[in-house]
């Protein structure tokens, strides 16, 4: 596991890229798109991001998301559609995927009814 907390930049410096990396290691950050390179969010079996509304809203606006990060296309679940299982029937994760984390957050299920 590799989790990463550093400032919120408009020009990011990505200093961890996917040859640092081990295979199928879990990588989640609370800092943007201020750490990992784009070859490291892409390389990987899935990408969940903690609020897909809101990251697509963010990166719509041109900051941040840039330059190689996973569009809407791209994004295997948000964290409150794989935390929570709606009506017993949850999206869920298959236990051998890795999968690459933005912001994670469990939703309390009452609040996403």
């Amino acid at each position: 596991m590799v989790t990463t907390c550093a400032p919120i930049l408009e020009k990011p410096n990505r200093i961890i890229t996917a040859d640092m990396l081990k295979k199928d290691v879990f990588c989640m950050t609370s800092d943007y798109d201020s750490t990992f390179a784009a070859d490291v969010v892409n390389k990987g079996k899935s990408f969940v991001c903690d609020d897909r509304n809101q990251y697509l809203w963010t990166q719509e606006h041109g900051v941040y998301f840039q330059n190689g990060y996973p569009l809407s296309e791209e994004i295997y679940a948000d964290m409150g559609r794989s935390c929570i299982r709606q009506g017993g029937a949850g999206q869920g994760r298959p236990q051998d995927m890795p999968l690459y984390g933005y912001q994670p957050r469990c939703h309390d299920s009452k609040a996403d009814t």
